[in-house]
């Protein structure tokens, strides 16, 4: 499997491989320029695609903050690295998706990690 990167390539990816075994699965020589592509480590990469929340919930957070996720992904996807890995290791989903889904984003502003990032985005 050979990964280029696109619009959205990272969340496609997530989308596809999650749970299957396959970024474990990666010839060396791929998982090397995957690791390369992203800036992350093998085991950055596989809490993301274990935590699938992580697709689910961080577009609609950076939507409340009138951040377009793929534009993002494409303009400083550093930034949205360091966004996914930080909501990769959030301990509290649950919540987050509700709060997304009662949209109260004073309160999701409140508990989530990501919120002075995203806040910080959605000035510019």
């Amino acid at each position: 499997m050979t990964v280029m990167p696109s619009k959205g390539w990272l969340a496609r990816l997530i989308r596809e491989v999650a749970g299957t075994g396959e970024l474990e699965a990666l010839d060396p020589h791929d998982r090397s320029r995957l690791r390369d592509d992203t800036g992350m480590s093998d085991a950055d990469l596989l809490d993301i695609l274990h935590a699938r929340h992580v697709n689910e919930l961080l577009p609609l957070a950076l939507a409340c903050h009138g951040i377009d996720a793929d534009a993002l992904d494409r303009e400083q996807r550093e930034v949205m690295h360091d966004l996914q890995r930080t909501c990769a290791h959030c301990g509290i989903t649950r919540a987050c998706r509700r709060l997304l889904s009662d949209d109260d984003l004073d309160a999701h502003r409140r508990v989530c990690p990501n919120a002075g990032t995203m806040e910080g985005l959605g000035e510019g």
